[in-house]
């Protein structure tokens, strides 16, 4: 899925957007008042109703207008911001593909307006820009996840955002629920790494893509004569702004783990990214000339160095240099951006090294 731009829970439950309570928010339907509204946010905006009718585009202001004697519903710039992210953080519904308001909240508002969010997305949902599920667990419901509805599609696609064919609204509702906790658990790293330069002076993600992106070029290996594919959750290129307008590049291949997979799974993950190593695919796949493969878990230490004990004994007959560059973190869900990305947390499989970095090093 490639971006029109540049990348340059507590589990209580939600109320659902039907049935909150809340107001729609005090967005005008107005469009004079819309354009108003937009100076210092490029400009844009869209009207979209509630029934499908001709769709007009409107020139410099990269506004989709739908043309409705009813009052339509305009995609005023809170909307589009959870849609598709902003100049400055470029990071919506459209490219997490799955999130919560919690999440949402985190990249484009403080942690006391998810209410308000709530409301927005409430507002989406109604008019089918977004569809919104729960998977119930044994103890309590939980929270409310978001993807993109019908109308949220043909929205971004007006802007030159591509969707793959293959995605269906409808379809993306009500799958299994230990699949939807590790989309959230990736978001969670994802929007972490995001929010790093609003904590960190000097650095920022340049880019990212998340697994489904890179589905059509999985590399393969091959392990106990059984070849296989594997794709990481995460590609995360991190630059650091360097004296002389130098920077620094970090590059991320991540796998997050929820404490349910077992020995032959992480063995078998780690075997394949030595291989690519190896063979030095990922140079001409992902423009890099190293990489860091880095695992990440919210199940803390135990599991943490379960994970660093199996890499070490697939790893036992390697270079140390090669087996240095799988690095290992446990962190609160969901993480703090400084904590992970710039504080020594990270730990290498030998079991006595200390922890280092992702982001630090010279250059």
């Amino acid at each position: 899925m490639q971006d029109a731009r540049t990348f340059a829970d507590n589990p209580s439950a939600d109320t659902p957007p039907s049935d909150t309570g809340a107001s729609s928010p005090a967005l005008s339907n107005d469009p004079q008042e819309i354009l108003q509204t937009e100076t210092g946010c490029g400009g844009e905006h869209a009207t979209v109703p509630t029934k499908p009718t001709t769709l007009t585009l409107g020139g410099d202001l990269n506004t989709m207008a739908l043309q409705n004697p009813e009052e339509p519903f305009f995609i005023a710039p809170p909307y589009d911001k959870l849609l598709r992210g902003t100049k400055e953080m470029p990071i919506g519904l459209y490219q997490l593909y799955k999130a919560s308001a919690a999440q949402l909240t985190r990249l484009h508002y403080s942690e006391k307006s998810v209410k308000h969010v709530k409301a927005l997305l409430r507002a989406l949902a109604d008019h089918d820009f977004v569809q919104f599920d729960a998977r119930p667990t044994a103890s309590y419901r939980s929270p409310y996840y978001y993807v993109l509805g019908n109308k949220g599609v043909e929205y971004v696609n007006s802007l030159g955002f591509s969707v793959s064919d293959s995605f269906q609204p409808n379809k993306e509702i009500g799958k299994g629920y230990l699949h939807l906790l590790h989309q959230m658990g990736v978001n969670d790293v994802l929007i972490s790494a995001a929010l790093l330069k609003q904590r960190v002076t000097g650095f920022v993600l340049a880019d990212v893509k998340l697994g489904r992106e890179l589905v059509d070029k999985p590399f393969h290996a091959m392990r106990l004569g059984k070849p296989y594919g594997i794709l990481p959750d995460l590609f995360l290129d991190f630059r650091q702004e360097l004296q002389g307008g130098k920077q620094r590049r970090t590059l991320v291949l991540l796998e997050h783990d929820r404490g349910t997979e077992q020995e032959e799974v992480i063995r078998r993950k780690v075997h394949a990214y030595t291989t690519m190593i190896k063979s030095e695919w990922y140079k001409t796949q992902f423009n890099m000339n190293s990489i860091t493969v880095a695992f990440t878990t919210f199940e803390g230490e135990k599991r943490r160095d379960k994970l660093r004990a199996w890499a070490k004994e697939e790893l036992k007959d390697e270079d140390t240099s090669l087996v240095a560059t799988f690095l290992f973190t446990t962190q609160l869900q969901p993480p703090d951006p400084a904590c992970i990305w710039s504080h020594p947390c990270w730990y290498s499989p030998f079991m006595e090294a200390k922890p280092a970095s992702m982001l630090g090093g010279e250059l």
